[in-house]
This record gives structure tokens, sequence and C-alpha cells, in this order.
């Protein structure tokens, strides 16, 4: 009788070991894995976008033409560019946001799937 109850206790122990450990990989190294995915996804676009480089030289002229058909050209066609690099990278943002809440509310809609479920039926099978 001792050893069936050592069991049951082992067997408890490593359930709610396992439960400890899912949530530590789901909510830490799952959500941490989410959002370097879409800081590397936001550094690539700026590598292409360069936001900060196209404000900085937002009044600079369009190819070095000093007259007032550049400055206008350099003005207009910058500004349309950060307008659209702002509009992806909030998309971007968007989207990770979007992807981490999910990520963070699927085990509890699970959960609660599985205890509505039950409730209707009476028994889990």
């Amino acid at each position: 009788m001792g050893s069936m109850n050592f069991a049951i206790g082992y067997c408890l122990y490593r359930a709610g070991y396992e439960c400890v450990v899912f949530v530590k990989r789901w909510y830490g190294e799952g959500l941490r894995t989410i959002v370097q995915k879409c800081i590397a996804i936001l550094e690539r676009l700026d590598q292409t976008l360069a936001l900060k480089i196209t404000a900085k030289n937002l009044i600079e002229p369009l190819y070095k033409d000093k007259t007032f058909l550049g400055y206008l050209l350099g003005f207009v066609l910058r500004a349309g560019r950060i307008i659209v690099s702002v509009i992806i990278y909030s998309g971007v943002a968007a989207v990770g946001s979007i992807v981490c809440f999910l990520w963070l509310a699927l085990p509890l809609f699970i959960v609660y799937q599985i205890v509505i479920n039950y409730e209707l039926t009476g028994n889990l099978l």
C-alpha cells in the first residue's frame, strides 16, 4: 500500500513539475522568441527603409540639385518615403503585438474550452 501512495504522489509531483516547465517555456522562452523575431524583422526593414537617415536628409535637395525643383522633389519624395516607412513599421509592430497576444491567450483559451465543454457534457470523454 505504501508503494501505491508513493507512485500516486510521484505522478502528481511530475504532473505539477511538467506544468511549471510548460508555463516557463510557453510564456518565457516562446514569447521571447516571438519578440526577437519581430525585432529582427524590424531591423531588416530598417536596412531597406532607413527611416532615420531619410528623416535626417528630409530638407536636403534630391541628388544634390540645389535648384528649387531639387529641394521640392527631395522634400516630397523623402516625406512620402517617411510616411510609407512609418506605416510599414506600424503594421509589422501591430502584427507582432497581435501574435504575442494570441500566443499568451492560447493556453488560457484551450483551458477555458475544456472547462466549458466539461460542464456541458458532464465528462471529459
